[in-house]
């Protein structure tokens, strides 16, 4: 999924508004807070899931 599909789908189901700028900037600037990832991810169909390393 292209971060433009992103930008388009996530105000459909949240009514929050994301350009592709604002979703690159933070990216590149590594400033996404988790919850805002976790929306994006749910966004695209996918959950988080922690794991215990095995070490």
């Amino acid at each position: 999924m292209t971060l433009t599909e992103l930008a388009r789908i996530v105000p459909q189901t949240t009514g929050k508004q994301y350009t592709v700028d604002s979703l690159s900037r933070k990216l590149q600037n590594e400033t996404m807070k988790y919850n805002e990832a976790e929306m994006l991810i749910n966004n695209m169909g996918y959950t988080i899931k922690f794991e215990k390393l095995n070490k």
